[in-house]
C-alpha cells in the first residue's frame, strides 16, 4: 500500500540533487491490529523505490515510534544524492541509541555520548570566554 491515510506526526520533505523530491512520513503510534499489547507506527518514503508503506512494531507506544524514526534516517543516509537542506533530516529524525545488547552496552555508550558533549561544551565555553575577554579589551582602548 502507498497511499497514506493516516494521521501524520512527522512530514519532512527532501529534494535530491537531481531534483526529485522524497517526503518522509512518520505516523502516531497505535495499539497494533496483529497482536494484543503490541503496538505499531506506520512509516514511508514517499517518491523513493517503491514508496510503500512500513510498519514498525514494538511493546509500548514508544519504541516502534523510534524504530520507525531510525529507519527513515537510515534510508536518507543511505540517498547519498540527499543536499543539505534548512533542516537536515538528523536534526528530524535523531540517532536512536540501541538497548538491544543489552543494559550494560546502553549505558557504555550514554557515557561516551555524555563523555564528549561535554568535551564540546567546554570547548565552547573557553571560546566564547576569549571572545568576551577580546570584546573587553577592544572596546576598553577604543574609549
Amino acid at each position: 500500500m502507498t497511499e497514506w491515510v493516516g494521521p501524520t506526526l512527522v512530514e519532512h520533505k527532501v529534494t535530491t540533487k537531481v531534483g526529485k523530491e522524497v517526503v518522509a512520513r512518520l505516523g502516531f503510534p497505535r495499539p497494533s491490529d496483529k497482536a494484543y499489547g503490541e503496538w505499531a507506527c506506520d512509516f514511508q518514503l514517499l517518491g523513493w523505490k517503491d514508496s510503500r508503506i512500513h510498519v514498525a512494531y514494538g511493546t509500548d507506544g514508544l519504541q516502534p515510534l523510534l524504530i520507525a524514526a531510525d529507519a527513515i534516517r537510515r534510508w536518507l543516509g543511505r540517498m547519498r544524492s540527499v543536499p543539505p537542506t534548512d533542516l537536515p533530516y538528523e536534526f528530524v529524525f535523531p540517532r536512536y541509541m540501541p538497548i538491544s545488547y543489552g543494559l550494560k552496552f546502553h549505558r557504555g555508550l550514554c557515557e561516551l555520548l555524555d563523555a564528549e558533549i561535554r568535551k564540546k561544551e567546554r570547548q565552547l565555553t573557553r571560546r566564547f570566554a576569549r571572545r568576551a575577554k577580546g570584546n573587553k579589551k577592544s572596546s576598553k582602548s577604543n574609549k
